[in-house]
């Protein structure tokens, strides 16, 4: 999976509803492209406890490519802070 972030949606609606052309170069909309990365097999039996990690480990991983106002209910994630560590250090 390649994580993705468009950043500045919010703008592009506004000038929409406003009847402005967003493709006139107005609106900047940002999209960054983490790195990709790929999940385990979900072993049987523990399909529910794997689709929540895993689900995690995807929002958190798009969330980290995100300025801090956009991360919503991830922001305090212990896997987020762990991945913008590993991210500071590199």
């Amino acid at each position: 999976m390649v994580p993705v972030a468009i950043t500045n949606t919010e703008q592009l609606a506004w000038a929409i509803t406003r009847l402005r052309s967003p493709f006139r170069g107005r609106v900047p909309v940002t999209v960054t492209v983490g790195l990709p990365f790929t999940l385990p097999p979900i072993e049987r039996g523990a399909r529910a406890a794997r689709l929540e990690e895993y689900t995690a480990e995807i929002m958190c991983r798009i969330a980290a490519l995100l300025p801090e106002r956009y991360r919503g209910v991830y922001a305090d994630h212990p896997r987020l802070r762990e991945l913008l560590a590993t991210a500071t250090r590199a």
